[in-house]
């Protein structure tokens, strides 16, 4: 009537869906965390009333662009890391593929699995599907199975877990590393091959951030570079020791260095390392190193080992006398994982990047006659030119680093016209046929 209004009901009876109850019956993700990013506030409540029936265990974010990597980080760091990414295409700004690329080029956020939100009717749908930085697809309005199926995809039969024979083995799988490495180059090396092992890796370039890094993550070991500027990995690793005398605990260090003296090896047992390896690093070392002291407790009290690194620059330098060894090109390609830019260009690329700096560095601590400079310069280098088979650049490398540890004056002015010659011939090369390759 006018001005009261008007009452009306009425009963629908309508069959269940049994294919799709027994769909949501068999979903249960509980142990699971997931965080969902969606500007749209009644959208984002939704799905995490989803989620929660699943049991998967939503949060929400406030941030809607870069401000949502600081949260992931913030987590892949923590005891309980995010398992999912639940995330909108069409996010004001920067926008869900953006985003999603961003955590596919980090490697502290590899295990991370992404379900991509998208208005149903979008024109590019079909290629979204196909698209590598994603593991499903969910279109909205939500429909609940449809969305238990896309986490069930992601989290188990996504695009990344189709995963090559080097990945996930065994025992080592989910083990948290934390990779302390200051030079970019034997740091994305180590990275890669952690990968393929199937662990959680946080890289850190200095002792400082390894010691913030290792205070506020639980970590199952401590991959630690011995030469480091700010504070060395035997500076780094005595204060780590000395934290755990108060709070308990042991984590094992594993050293990193690429020296072959016995001084260097004492030093590090005496800071509390538990074991070495030798750079350049060789994978089937770095896996035996994890296997012995990842193993389960009451297997890994070990002594450290007491074999000397592999010195690889000189047994390089003696089977292949050319500027540089494909081999180990080879050997970086069988790092390579399936949706990943192409590792060989991206190691090269910081190479190139790199390696200017140090022969710059070698120069003007030769000039200033600057031996400690020197040596932590041609140090660095050595490695790194190693890890992408440039022998000879090694070979000049670790002569000068010899001159700088016994502060030897009159073969360093000769080196220097060596190796300056030689890097150019090197970058030339790289630039002219190893870049194209694999570009």
């Amino acid at each position: 009537s006018i001005g009261r209004g008007s009452l009306f009901w009425f009963t629908v009876y309508l069959d269940i869906d049994e294919k799709d109850q027994a769909a949501e019956k068999d979903q249960d993700f509980t142990g699971r965390r997931a965080l969902i990013v969606d500007s749209n506030d009644a959208a984002s409540e939704s799905l995490q009333m989803y989620c929660n029936h699943y049991g998967l265990e939503a949060e929400r974010s406030k941030a809607f662009d870069f401000q949502v990597l600081d949260e992931l980080y913030m987590s892949s760091q923590s005891d309980r890391p995010y398992d999912l990414l639940l995330l909108r295409l069409d996010l004001p700004g920067v926008g869900g593929m953006t985003l999603a690329r961003m955590v596919r080029a980090a490697p502290e956020l590899a295990d991370l699995r992404i379900v991509l939100l998208v208005p149903m009717g979008y024109p590019k749908l079909k290629e979204l599907d196909k698209d590598e930085q994603i593991d499903a697809l969910v279109t909205k309005p939500l429909h609940g199975s449809a969305l238990a199926e896309g986490i069930a995809e992601a989290l188990g039969q996504g695009k990344e877990q189709q995963a090559p024979a080097q990945e996930p083995q065994g025992s080592l799988a989910g083990s948290r590393i934390l990779l302390v490495e200051d030079d970019l180059t034997n740091q994305e090396v180590a990275v890669s091959m952690l990968l393929g092992f199937g662990c959680k890796v946080v890289p850190v370039t200095s002792g400082a951030e390894a010691l913030q890094a290792w205070q506020n993550g639980a970590f199952d070991l401590v991959l630690m570079d011995v030469l480091m500027a700010d504070m060395d990995g035997i500076e780094t690793t005595r204060r780590l020791r000395m934290i755990e005398q108060e709070s308990g605990g042991h984590t094992p260090v594993v050293a990193l260095t690429a020296s072959t003296e016995r001084e260097t090896r004492d030093q590090c047992r005496q800071a509390g390392m538990d074991d070495f390896l030798g750079k350049p690093l060789v994978a089937s070392q770095l896996k035996a190193a994890l296997i012995r002291w990842l193993a389960p407790a009451g297997e890994v009290d070990q002594p450290v080992s007491d074999s000397t690194p592999v010195d690889a620059c000189s047994q390089t330098e003696q089977e292949h006398p050319d500027i540089i060894d494909e081999q180990a090109l080879r050997n970086i390609g069988q790092l390579q994982r399936p949706g990943q830019p192409d590792l060989v260009q991206r190691i090269l690329e910081i190479y190139l990047n790199e390696s200017p700096r140090l022969v710059a560095a070698l120069e003007e601590a030769a000039t200033a006659d600057d031996f400690e400079s020197l040596y932590r310069a041609a140090h660095t280098l050595k490695s790194s030119s190693a890890h992408i088979g440039a022998i000879v650049v090694s070979r000049l490398a670790r002569e000068l680093e010899a001159c700088g540890r016994n502060q030897e004056r009159e073969p360093i002015a000769p080196l220097m016209a060596q190796i300056k010659q030689e890097y150019q011939e090197l970058v030339q090369l790289l630039e002219k046929k190893y870049l194209k390759q694999v570009t």
